[in-house]
Parts: structure tokens; sequence; C-alpha cells
């Protein structure tokens, strides 16, 4: 691997070169200037060994390394951030269990899209709420019917629209 760096290394260089001289530039003075662009060839050969993933493994493996040997040397604090840790994750799962339930998923009937909330509101109070006497005159209908009425009068129940 190291030759085949300082082989391409090489031929970069004396690319730059030959591109320089025949821009007009005196052979030195090229390859003084193609050297000054480059930088310094160990600095690149760092950089191209830098850049592949086997030093991006190494990089993890160091660094849990280093995570092990702290959480050795203070157990308190291991524990409370493994304690917060599963504390997070726990309410991470419970929060998308619920919304995943009530948002994500479709409802489990036919034509969810046509679906009604049936309410009235308190004049007074100015509360919304369930209007008892609607939903039991649609829960007495078929589900091909839809109910509404009036607080003290008997609901009405008319059949649903053609489409």
């Amino acid at each position: 691997m190291e030759s085949e760096l300082d082989a391409e290394l090489r031929a970069f260089l004396e690319t730059a070169v030959e591109e320089k001289v025949r821009s007009g530039m005196g052979r030195d003075d090229a390859i003084r200037a193609a050297r000054m662009e480059l930088g310094s060839i160990e600095a690149v050969k760092d950089r191209v060994r830098d850049a592949g993933w086997e030093s991006v493994l190494e990089t993890c493996w160091q660094d849990v390394r280093y995570a092990a040997r702290i959480l050795r040397k203070s157990p308190g604090f291991a524990a409370a951030a493994v304690g917060s840790s599963a504390l997070g994750i726990g309410a991470c799962s419970v929060i998308f269990a619920i919304l995943n339930f009530a948002m994500f998923r479709p409802l489990p009937v036919e034509e969810a899209g046509r679906l009604l909330s049936v309410s009235e509101i308190d004049r007074r109070t100015r509360e919304a709420g369930q209007a008892r006497h609607q939903y039991d005159a649609s829960a007495e209908g078929s589900r091909d019917e839809h109910a509404y009425g009036r607080p003290g009068r008997k609901a009405q129940v008319l059949p649903r629209e053609p489409q």
C-alpha cells in the first residue's frame, strides 16, 4: 500500500510539472511550484490514509476503548449514564408506540375518511361534549345511516347520501 501511494504521488507531481512546463515555466520553477501546490508529501500521505474506511473503524474502536476505561474508573457515573439512556430510550419507545397507534396507522374500518364526529356545545359553559341522544340514535341505526337531533327531542335517523 505504501509503495502504491508513493508511486501515485510521484506520478501526480510529474504530471503537474509537465503541465507547468507546457504553460511556459522553466523545469526547476515548475518542480518548485508543483511541490508548493501539493504541500508536504508526508502530510498528503497522512490525509490519504485518513480518508479510508479503515481509519474510521480504527477511530471508532479507539473511542469505544476510551469510553470503557472512563466508565470503569467511575462506576457511579456509568450507572447514571446507563440508567438515563435506558429511560430515554424507553420514553421514546412509548411515545412512538402511542403516536403510531393514534396517528400513523389507518383506522380499522371501511371508508375511514367518511367517519363523522357528533358533538354539541353547551351554550352556558361553551364546552363541547358528545351528544348522548345523537350517539344512541346512531348506534341503533344501521351503519348506512347518520343521526341528528336536538337536546330534549328524539333524534331523527336519515339514510346515508347516495354516492
